[in-house]
């Protein structure tokens, strides 16, 4: 028992336990993702310039992805800063424009000229001969009605036609609160874009999902979900990972010098939290037909 005790109190490389974690949320999914299986070679995807210019990890992070938005139709990549979530995000909007999907980019103003760049005429265009042809408009375009934002006049734009809505910095989207007196951003985005019209697959892109509570995370899971929370109920096991949400400590450690307290956060589904990681973190060790690349961005 001593013996046992004192193993337990040992220290841990941080890594060894990020590892054990994965290993026992994706440990039994063993070789289920393939390349063919998930990305249609039909639509050309790897002859593009975007495709040929990802790192081996941002292709597997991409058919991570597309593999997410076609069974649970929406996916959170949450790549450090640095690690090319724009890249791997332009190759997911390709494969779906090959598909004659009609997608839409969400972004903070401040990053508008990033995403335009890619489909203009432009010779720093190092895209140019993929020919993407999203819609971009700003996250603050949610709050108006009318006028231009860059070329799209906003009052004739028909938000509920978007096939996949693309949504960069989805944390500035992890508060839900709801104002009487007018419609919010999250509120717009969830009626208008995502519950009317066609069916919308959600991608999200944030290196800090999670800011302060669990709910931010919660929060941005709802677009995936139209707001239903038992909606990814079924894809997730009713032991292991589940087992694990339900022991989730009554406080996490300050952010920002405030104290965090996990149970105040609206979440009342365990299986739900298991989702939650399941969206989020790319299950390991699958077959693979790619050849590595040479290049990132």
């Amino acid at each position: 028992m001593l013996a046992q005790l004192k193993d337990l109190s040992a220290k841990r490389e941080p890594s060894l336990i990020y590892a054990l974690i994965l290993q026992a949320l994706f440990g039994d999914r063993g070789d289920e993702l393939d390349d063919d299986k998930i990305v249609k070679s039909a639509t050309g995807i790897r002859e593009t310039v975007v495709w040929k210019k990802l790192f081996r990890f941002q292709r597997d992070g991409v058919i991570g992805a597309i593999d997410k938005l076609e069974r649970l139709g929406g996916c959170i990549i949450a790549d450090s800063v640095g690690l090319g979530k724009t890249f791997e995000a332009l190759a997911i909007i390709k494969y779906y424009e090959l598909r004659n999907d009609r997608v839409l980019v969400l972004v903070p103003k401040r990053l508008r000229d990033n995403w335009t760049l890619y489909k203009s005429n432009d010779r720093r265009n190092i895209l140019a001969p993929d020919r993407l042809n999203y819609d971009v408009l700003n996250h603050t375009d949610l709050s108006r009605d009318k006028d231009k934002s860059g070329d799209i006049e906003l009052s004739h734009i028909n938000w509920g036609n978007y096939d996949l809505v693309v949504i960069d910095e989805s944390h500035n989207f992890r508060n839900k609160a709801s104002l009487k007196a007018r419609e919010t951003r999250y509120d717009r985005l969830m009626r208008k874009i995502i519950k009317e019209g066609v069916k919308t697959r959600v991608l999200m892109l944030s290196a800090t999902p999670v800011n302060n509570l669990l709910a931010d995370l919660k929060n941005q899971i709802a677009f995936v979900t139209e707001g239903d929370d038992t909606a990814l109920d079924a894809h997730c096991d009713s032991g292991g990972s589940t087992a694990s949400a339900r022991r989730t400590p009554a406080s996490s450690s300050s952010t920002s010098g405030r104290t965090s307290n996990w149970r105040n956060t609206s979440i009342s589904n365990s299986a739900s939290q298991a989702a939650w990681c399941f969206l989020i973190f790319p299950p390991p060790g699958r077959k693979t037909s790619s050849n590595s690349n040479r290049e990132t961005r």
